[in-house]
């Protein structure tokens, strides 16, 4: 996938305007998979569809970038309403997920000529799909996810996950917002991180043989945006497996 980046290494505070117009991370996954170089995949956390300068900011990345599949998290839009500002985009297919109440809410948008995508799941924490590559045989799964701040249900995520992940054969993508980082290095300012939490984040992915692609851009995906002792993390990643 291959959101556009704020300027590379910078770690500053976004401003309200710089933090919507910026996904967070630029992440080449054709060096993991067997993705056509034409077979791009933008994730952005766009934190509420309804802003005004939505359409604008997307048209922008989907003119830098001609994304095949476009995934969006933290859409906070219920339907009928988030149906509505879907069908004004430029893509003829989508799956949606509602949030649940103002957290969360997943869209996965695409284009019949540019992709096959079956959908094969969706909960309140994801949507799981299979993509087939136009004019070839290469599929593989892709899980569009938005995990719950809160532990119990993330936690109900990691063991699902881990429960299927010896039933596909295909190669696999997650890519979304996990609302947890794997270190410390991965969080700056306010208290430390929570090792449990971080460390069953990172085993439930090390036991789907799952690897972290990296990115390219700032060092941290989310901040508080406060101009004093701001808190910076990273939560937005994608993880692939090696097939």
């Amino acid at each position: 996938m291959k959101p556009n980046s704020p300027p590379a290494h910078s770690d500053r505070v976004l401003d309200e305007e710089e933090a919507v117009a910026y996904p967070r991370a630029q992440i080449e996954l054709n060096d993991f998979l067997s993705v056509p170089p034409n077979m791009n995949i933008l994730f952005w956390n766009y934190r509420g569809i309804a802003r005004p300068s939505f359409r604008n900011h997307l048209a922008y990345l989907i003119n830098a970038h001609n994304p095949s599949i476009v995934t969006l998290s933290e859409t906070i839009v219920t339907s009928p309403n988030s149906l509505t500002i879907v069908r004004k985009l430029p893509f003829d297919s989508f799956e949606v997920l509602d949030p649940v109440g103002f957290t969360g809410g997943i869209i996965i948008l695409w284009n019949s000529g540019k992709a096959t995508v079956t959908l094969l799941n969706k909960h309140s924490q994801l949507i799981n799909v299979v993509v087939q590559v136009p004019l070839t045989s290469f599929k593989f799964l892709l899980y569009a996810i938005y995990a719950s701040p809160k532990f119990r249900l993330c936690r109900t995520l990691w063991t699902e996950l881990v429960n299927i992940s010896d039933n596909h054969n295909l190669p696999w993508v997650f890519m979304g917002d996990f609302n947890e980082v794997t270190c410390p290095s991965e969080k700056h300012g306010a208290r430390g991180i929570k090792l449990n939490r971080a460390d069953l984040y990172k085993t439930t992915f090390d036991s789907c043989d799952l690897i972290d692609i990296g990115f390219s851009g700032s060092k941290f995906t989310w901040t508080n945006k406060l101009r004093v002792n701001p808190i910076l993390e990273r939560l937005d990643r994608a993880w692939v497996n090696q097939l």
